[in-house]
Protein backbone atom coordinates (compact mmCIF):
# COMPACT_ATOMS: atom_id res chain seq x y z
CA UNK A 1 0.00 0.00 0.00
CA UNK A 2 1.42 3.83 -0.72
CA UNK A 3 2.42 6.21 1.97
CA UNK A 4 -0.74 8.43 2.50
CA UNK A 5 -0.59 11.76 1.67
CA UNK A 6 -1.98 13.39 5.02
CA UNK A 7 -1.88 13.29 8.71
CA UNK A 8 -4.27 13.34 11.73
CA UNK A 9 -4.67 15.72 13.88
CA UNK A 10 -6.87 15.01 17.14
CA UNK A 11 -8.80 12.69 15.34
CA UNK A 12 -8.71 14.62 12.38
CA UNK A 13 -7.36 14.31 9.11
CA UNK A 14 -5.93 16.52 7.15
CA UNK A 15 -4.67 16.35 3.24
CA UNK A 16 -2.72 19.52 1.91
CA UNK A 17 -3.57 20.19 -2.08
CA UNK A 18 -2.95 22.73 -4.48
CA UNK A 19 -5.36 23.64 -7.00
CA UNK A 20 -4.37 23.17 -10.57
CA UNK A 21 -5.63 24.54 -13.60
CA UNK A 22 -7.56 22.08 -15.04
CA UNK A 23 -9.99 22.17 -11.35
CA UNK A 24 -10.63 25.59 -12.22
CA UNK A 25 -13.46 27.33 -14.46
CA UNK A 26 -12.29 30.09 -17.04
CA UNK A 27 -11.97 32.48 -14.27
CA UNK A 28 -9.51 30.93 -12.18
CA UNK A 29 -12.09 29.41 -9.44
CA UNK A 30 -12.27 26.08 -8.59
CA UNK A 31 -15.27 24.48 -10.37
CA UNK A 32 -18.06 23.47 -7.91
CA UNK A 33 -18.29 19.84 -9.07
CA UNK A 34 -14.51 19.86 -8.19
CA UNK A 35 -14.80 20.42 -3.95
CA UNK A 36 -16.44 16.90 -4.31
CA UNK A 37 -13.27 15.24 -5.94
CA UNK A 38 -11.35 16.81 -3.17
CA UNK A 39 -13.46 15.81 -0.46
CA UNK A 40 -12.91 11.95 -2.12
CA UNK A 41 -9.73 12.02 -2.20
CA UNK A 42 -8.89 13.10 1.30
CA UNK A 43 -11.07 10.20 2.40
CA UNK A 44 -9.19 8.10 0.67
CA UNK A 45 -6.17 9.08 2.06
CA UNK A 46 -7.76 9.04 5.78
CA UNK A 47 -8.15 4.97 4.70
CA UNK A 48 -5.10 4.56 3.57
CA UNK A 49 -3.19 6.32 6.77
CA UNK A 50 -5.40 3.94 8.82
CA UNK A 51 -3.86 1.08 6.65
CA UNK A 52 -7.19 0.43 4.94
CA UNK A 53 -8.22 0.25 1.41
CA UNK A 54 -11.02 1.84 -0.57
CA UNK A 55 -11.79 -1.30 -2.38
CA UNK A 56 -11.09 -4.45 -0.42
CA UNK A 57 -10.15 -7.60 -2.66
CA UNK A 58 -13.38 -9.36 -2.16
CA UNK A 59 -14.95 -6.25 -3.89
CA UNK A 60 -16.38 -4.55 -0.94
CA UNK A 61 -16.16 -0.97 -0.90
CA UNK A 62 -17.65 2.69 -0.12
CA UNK A 63 -20.81 4.21 -1.43
CA UNK A 64 -21.86 7.87 -0.67
CA UNK A 65 -25.27 8.01 -0.03
CA UNK A 66 -26.04 11.74 0.85
CA UNK A 67 -23.96 14.78 0.91
CA UNK A 68 -24.57 18.12 2.38
CA UNK A 69 -22.13 20.98 0.81
CA UNK A 70 -21.76 24.28 1.44
CA UNK A 71 -19.63 26.83 -0.36
CA UNK A 72 -18.74 29.72 1.33
CA UNK A 73 -15.72 31.02 -0.44
CA UNK A 74 -14.11 30.35 -3.88
CA UNK A 75 -10.53 28.84 -4.03
CA UNK A 76 -8.36 29.93 -6.74
CA UNK A 77 -6.10 28.40 -9.42
CA UNK A 78 -2.57 27.61 -7.49
CA UNK A 79 -4.24 27.69 -3.35
CA UNK A 80 -2.29 25.70 -1.07
CA UNK A 81 -5.28 24.55 0.12
CA UNK A 82 -5.98 21.64 3.41
CA UNK A 83 -8.79 19.16 3.22
CA UNK A 84 -9.89 17.47 6.18
CA UNK A 85 -12.21 14.64 7.23
CA UNK A 86 -13.09 13.14 10.67
CA UNK A 87 -15.44 10.98 11.81
CA UNK A 88 -18.81 12.30 12.90
CA UNK A 89 -21.00 8.83 13.09
CA UNK A 90 -21.08 5.61 12.60
CA UNK A 91 -23.93 2.72 12.24
CA UNK A 92 -22.85 -0.90 11.86
CA UNK A 93 -22.46 -0.02 8.28
CA UNK A 94 -22.43 3.54 6.97
CA UNK A 95 -20.45 6.42 8.74
CA UNK A 96 -20.84 10.49 8.45
CA UNK A 97 -17.75 12.41 7.46
CA UNK A 98 -17.53 16.14 7.96
CA UNK A 99 -15.21 17.64 5.67
CA UNK A 100 -13.57 21.00 4.85
CA UNK A 101 -11.76 23.00 2.61
CA UNK A 102 -9.23 25.50 4.11
CA UNK A 103 -6.88 28.18 2.41
CA UNK A 104 -5.08 29.30 5.92
CA UNK A 105 -7.44 30.89 8.65
CA UNK A 106 -10.48 30.47 6.30
CA UNK A 107 -13.13 27.83 5.68
CA UNK A 108 -13.62 27.43 1.60
CA UNK A 109 -15.85 24.72 1.90
CA UNK A 110 -17.84 22.55 4.42
CA UNK A 111 -19.70 18.73 4.03
CA UNK A 112 -21.36 16.01 5.48
CA UNK A 113 -20.69 13.62 3.57
CA UNK A 114 -22.41 9.81 4.63
CA UNK A 115 -21.59 6.53 2.77
CA UNK A 116 -22.30 3.16 3.28
CA UNK A 117 -19.80 0.28 3.33
CA UNK A 118 -21.05 -2.73 1.32
CA UNK A 119 -19.95 -5.93 -0.04
CA UNK A 120 -19.99 -7.24 -3.67
CA UNK A 121 -23.65 -7.07 -4.53
CA UNK A 122 -23.51 -3.61 -3.19
CA UNK A 123 -25.60 -4.24 -0.37
CA UNK A 124 -24.82 -2.80 3.21
CA UNK A 125 -22.63 -4.90 5.04
CA UNK A 126 -20.93 -4.10 8.67
CA UNK A 127 -17.19 -2.52 8.75
CA UNK A 128 -14.59 -4.48 9.37
CA UNK A 129 -14.29 -4.84 13.07
CA UNK A 130 -10.64 -2.78 12.76
CA UNK A 131 -11.52 -0.57 10.97
CA UNK A 132 -14.94 -0.19 13.12
CA UNK A 133 -12.53 0.43 15.97
CA UNK A 134 -10.20 3.04 13.92
CA UNK A 135 -13.25 4.76 13.49
CA UNK A 136 -14.19 4.98 17.37
CA UNK A 137 -10.69 5.57 18.08
CA UNK A 138 -11.03 8.91 16.12
CA UNK A 139 -14.20 9.75 17.31
CA UNK A 140 -13.01 9.62 21.12
CA UNK A 141 -9.68 11.67 19.70
CA UNK A 142 -11.51 14.68 18.23
CA UNK A 143 -14.50 14.20 21.69
CA UNK A 144 -11.60 14.77 23.92
CA UNK A 145 -9.83 17.73 22.50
Amino acid sequence: MQQPIGTFTQGRFEMPARIYYYETDTGGVVHHSNYLRLMERCRTEMLRALGHAVLYEDGSTYVVMNAQVNWLKPARLDDDVIVTADVRDMGAAHVTFGQTVERGEEVLFTATIRAAFVGPSLRPQRFPKDLRTAYQGLMEQAQNQ
